[in-house]
């Protein structure tokens, strides 16, 4: 073999070749050192969020889900309450108008009994009037006579 000894830019001989080869080992450890790693890193983070975003789109649904039973249980509610209120008032007027019933019952009864206490004392007033007047007007037709009158 002859040494050329020119210079040249580039040349082509064996140490092309060997740098080649490190070149080539290098890729080949850094790829193994670094880049699997890193892309198995970026892998997993990139499942993380997909994960993440499906549960976050599951959290979402969810709280929609609870939402709706809970402006569900509102109207329920606020159903349950009407129809108490309503049976409440329809309570509260049978109630009234059994009271007003019972009190005229109550009021006809007095009203009754009073009338019959006073046809009583009436009846019991004139007996007594035509006993006195009898002897009142007995009395009078004695004293105009000027004479004794007897029955």
């Amino acid at each position: 073999m002859e040494i050329i000894s020119t210079v040249a830019l580039i040349s082509i001989n064996e140490t092309l070749l060997v740098q080649l080869l490190s070149f080539l080992i290098f890729l080949f450890l850094i790829n193994r050192v670094m880049f699997r790693p890193l892309r198995s890193n970026m892998e997993a983070r990139a499942g993380y969020m997909e994960n993440l975003e499906k549960e976050i789109s599951a959290a979402g649904e969810e709280i929609l889900t609870i939402r709706k039973k809970i402006r569900q249980g509102e109207s329920d509610t606020v159903r349950e309450a009407q129809r108490l209120r309503r049976s409440l008032e329809t309570e509260a007027r049978q109630d009234v108008e059994m009271i007003r019933r019972t009190g005229a019952q109550t009021v006809q009864r007095l009203r009754q009994t009073a009338n019959e206490d006073l046809d009583r004392l009436m009846a019991e007033t004139r007996r007594q009037l035509r006993a006195e007047s009898g002897s009142i007007a007995m009395t009078l037709m004695a004293s105009i006579l000027e004479r004794n009158v007897s029955q």
